[in-house]
């Protein structure tokens, strides 16, 4: 049995398959085998995974009909056979000495840092964790830890496949962005010890980053998004844990950034104007956006609605996203104030 099974998911990436490939390929440790899971391709991704297959016997081809990143996934864990299953996009890459991370260690989570890199490789950001190293503590104050930093992606992370298959932990084939967050927030309730390593190893592709936000936002990702953080709140509510609050309170900072960055990615993007109000509209319903822009602690920003409003375009529409948002606010006290009333009248 491998010490590690490296799932890959392979959907039209004939530019980008090998150089995956050949990161891993090109590994320290190695202990392992590669599952490539190609999802119905239909460029030459599917021909460069037999190619690779043929000429590594521990490199294993899936081929199914297109079904989503979800299904394929779900295909690798069950053909999977190592002690760990790791993820990896077949867009991305990893450093030489990534699998190291795994290879002396029993936890059974195992995490460490990523960087997010153009297409040319240079370096946009990284995201490391603090060196944590906890076996059989307070499952709150673990989650809380691997929360601080990233609760939403389910690449840079050793799983046991023994808790994934004990449990059924799957990716959710009919959730279209954000499954790997759910996945994740599934397998973390099962953990009974876990390890941050400081090391940085995955490098995370970011392509042509504004044309494809401008699609995303056109589909319904925004509310997608929220619907999983709110799943994930729902999950940690249920830990009884000191550190159980202090992660609530991540998880409702991440649904305002989304909600920040949504924003600002709607108003900067290349979408008619009506289009844009539409959206912006939608986001203003729901019903964490009064809370956020009431929020004057949200990355300690006195009011983040004046801070949109200035880093975006001073256009018409921003006067008028604006004035809306005025108009939802004034509803909500008018309601609340109604409600008080009532309160009042009955109680009496």
């Amino acid at each position: 049995m491998p010490k590690v099974s490296v799932v890959i998911p392979v959907y039209n990436v004939e530019n980008h398959i090998c150089k995956c490939l050949d990161s891993i390929l090109n590994q320290t440790f190695n202990d392992y085998e590669i599952i490539l899971v190609d999802d119905g391709s239909k460029d030459k991704s599917a021909e460069l995974c037999d190619e690779y297959g043929k000429m590594n016997a521990f490199i294993h081809v899936v081929h199914q009909d297109n079904q989503g990143v979800s299904a394929a996934r779900n295909s690798g864990i069950n053909a999977a056979k190592g002690e760990y299953i790791t993820f990896i996009d077949s867009d991305d890459y990893v450093d030489n000495k990534f699998f190291e991370v795994v290879s002396d260690s029993n936890y059974d989570l195992i995490v460490c840092g990523y960087r997010s890199v153009n297409e040319l490789g240079d370096v946009i950001s990284e995201n490391t964790y603090e060196i944590i190293d906890v076996d059989g503590g307070d499952l709150g104050e673990m989650i809380y830890r691997v929360a601080s930093v990233d609760l939403y992606d389910c690449w840079a992370r050793f799983y046991k496949r023994k808790i994934i298959n004990d449990y059924s932990v799957r990716f959710d084939e009919a959730v279209s962005y954000g499954e790997d967050s759910k996945f994740f927030v599934d397998y973390l309730i099962h953990i009974n010890s876990l390890k941050c390593d400081k090391y940085v190893g995955y490098n995370y592709v970011r392509f042509n980053s504004r044309s494809h936000l401008s699609s995303i936002l056109r589909t319904s990702m925004f509310d997608e998004l929220v619907e999983i953080r709110e799943y994930a709140l729902d999950i940690i509510s249920s830990i009884d844990s000191k550190y159980t609050e202090k992660t609530q309170e991540l998880i409702t900072q991440s649904i305002y950034r989304n909600i920040y960055w949504s924003v600002l990615g709607v108003i900067n993007s290349d979408l008619p104007d009506c289009e844009k109000e539409e959206i912006l509209h939608s986001i203003s319903k729901n019903k964490y956006f009064i809370k956020f822009i009431n929020d004057r602690c949200f990355l300690g920003i006195d009011k983040p609605l004046d801070i949109i409003l200035a880093s975006g375009k001073t256009t018409q529409l921003l006067k008028r996203y604006r004035k809306q948002v005025e108009r939802e606010l004034i509803k909500k006290k008018a309601k609340k104030k109604i409600s008080n009333i009532k309160e009042i009248l009955h109680m009496n």
